[in-house]
């Protein structure tokens, strides 16, 4: 997913690639930042019917409001768009939903915006 939104120039426009992250290595306060966690998933018993189902979770962290939501809809935008023809890493993702929809949940320690999205990938394995 990470590689997915780092290609997506829609997405670099409104943010620097080295912000996009499966950690906050780096980040500082204030800095306009993607966090994307996978949470789960399962794989099929038999080889022929290997379909992992992860749930992922993107974090957008942010100085204000309006470029954080702007960028966390992008993703959102670019993931349901490429999120089933992208093939990478060993794999071909073959559909992606939302799963649970933008949510504003402020950063209350740092007292900054941050806006959260769950989305449902299906994923097989790709030589």
């Amino acid at each position: 997913m990470v590689d997915l939104l780092r290609s997506a120039t829609e997405v670099t426009a409104l943010v620097d690639s080295a912000h996009i992250s499966t950690d906050l290595k780096g980040y500082t306060k204030g800095d306009l930042w993607v966090m994307v966690g996978r949470q789960g998933g399962n794989i099929g018993a038999t080889p022929a019917n290997r379909i992992d189902r992860p749930r992922i979770d993107i974090e957008v962290y942010g100085q204000t409001r309006t470029p954080t939501f702007n960028l966390i809809n992008m993703a959102q935008a670019v993931i349901l768009r490429d999120g089933r023809t992208y093939t990478g890493h060993g794999l071909r993702m073959t559909a992606s939903t939302v799963e649970s929809g933008i949510v504003r949940l402020d950063d209350k320690l740092q007292e900054l915006p941050k806006y959260v999205l769950a989305v449902r990938l299906s994923c097989v394995p790709h030589p």
